[in-house]
């Protein structure tokens, strides 16, 4: 078994988290502006971390850190997930997002006051060793 780790410090803003959430009554345009935006951090932070590219089914388990202790409904961190796994699959890191080849482990959520993080930790028997340096930037496309 192989792991491996990403961790985008100070992130997800939460007027993003906002936009993003199924229950966020944004226009559209902003909507697509915040996923855009969203996605292009996760895809540089996979780069700047030099994140392998997975192979098969991949095990995904999300630690949301925030720096208030209060209630969180898992769906709406569920939703900003769903970005970030899109990245990775449009970057290539991860081959689909379907279910035969990610397994989202429910979201862990701690709290550590002034500190704002999204922690992706990936398990799968299959990793490429080869860097990601020859993946193309396309995120910006739609």
């Amino acid at each position: 078994m192989r792991t491996a780790r990403l961790e985008i410090k100070d992130f997800p803003r939460p007027a993003v988290v906002r936009l993003l959430s199924p229950n966020g009554r944004a226009h559209w345009a902003e909507r697509r502006l915040a996923r855009i935006g969203f996605q292009q951090r996760v895809w540089a932070e996979a780069r700047i971390q030099w994140l392998p590219q997975m192979q098969g089914l991949v095990t995904i388990r999300p630690i949301w850190t925030f720096p208030l202790s209060r209630r969180r409904d898992g769906d709406n961190l569920t939703a900003t997930l769903k970005c970030a796994v899109d990245a990775l699959v449009k970057g290539g890191w991860l081959v689909d997002d379907s279910s035969e080849y990610v397994r989202l482990e429910p979201p862990l959520v701690r709290v550590e006051p002034g500190v704002r993080s999204l922690v992706l930790e990936f398990e799968t028997s299959e990793m490429q060793s080869t860097s990601t340096a020859g993946v193309t930037a396309h995120m910006t496309q739609e």
